[in-house]
């Protein structure tokens, strides 16, 4: 079943502390540039082409106001990076790992943990997080066939 591409309202999923995780239904993912949280400019590489991101929505049971539907938005980015503490890699590493060569489709289900934190590569930013992820495929949809049909 194709991704369905709509981030609505969602909100950011929040890994403030080594051990939190985050687990829900699949909604919608997409591929988007990542932006400069100062500026709003789209990131490049060296080459000019778009530093690219997955925007992933999940329909979780997190609920924390009247308000809340319980959709929380991951920005999975990628990296190669060496822990320093605990053990993982970068979001978009993690996934993809645990997709195992599959693509994640919408209705699987998608557990990201944050597992560690990784060696800085300047010490004007934080350590990078490190994750770990489990993705299930969406049930297969099967008919079931009545004798009385046939």
């Amino acid at each position: 079943m194709p991704i369905n591409i709509n981030t609505g309202n969602s909100r950011s999923a929040k890994f403030d502390e080594i051990g939190d995780r985050i687990e829900g239904v699949i909604i919608s993912a997409e591929v988007k540039p990542q932006t400069d949280i100062e500026t709003g400019e789209i990131k490049r590489w060296t080459d000019g082409k778009p530093i690219e991101q997955w925007v992933i929505v999940l329909q979780t049971d997190i609920r924390e106001s009247d308000d809340d539907d319980g959709q929380r938005t991951l920005y999975a980015k990628g990296g190669k990076f060496d822990a320093a503490s605990g053990s993982g890699q970068s979001m978009m590493e993690a996934i993809k790992a645990a997709a195992n060569g599959r693509s994640i489709e919408e209705g699987g289900t998608l557990v990201v943990a944050h597992s560690g934190l990784g060696k800085k590569k300047n010490a004007a930013y934080s350590a990078p997080k490190l994750y770990k992820a489990k993705y299930t495929s969406p049930p297969a949809s099967s008919i079931s066939l009545d004798d009385d049909l046939i």
